[in-house]
C-alpha cells in the first residue's frame, strides 16, 4: 500500500433515511474487507458531530444524501 493511500474512513447519511443507513452499512463494510479502517459507526448529517477532532481523523470522508446532507458533513469538517 503507498504511504499515502486511504487507511481510514467515516461515512456520513441523511438524517432519518434507512435506505442511506443500510447503503452506509454496506459501503462500510466492502471498504473494511479490503483493509480500511472506519472512525465509527455511520453519522447522521443532522449529529452535528466535528470530523475534524476526531481520533484518529478520516481520511476519506463519504456522504449518502443531497446538497443539505453534502453541506451538513463539510460543516462537521470545517
Amino acid at each position: 500500500m503507498a504511504e499515502n493511500a486511504i487507511k481510514r474512513f467515516q461515512i456520513v447519511v441523511k438524517p432519518g433515511h434507512d435506505e442511506a443507513l443500510q447503503t452506509a452499512r454496506e459501503i462500510a463494510e466492502w471498504l473494511r474487507q479490503r483493509g480500511l479502517e472506519q472512525t465509527s459507526a455511520p453519522i447522521s448529517a443532522d449529529q452535528g458531530t466535528a470530523l475534524d477532532g476526531a481520533s484518529p481523523a478520516p481520511q476519506l470522508i463519504i456522504v449518502l444524501g443531497g446538497d443539505g446532507t453534502m453541506i451538513a458533513a463539510a460543516r462537521m469538517v470545517g
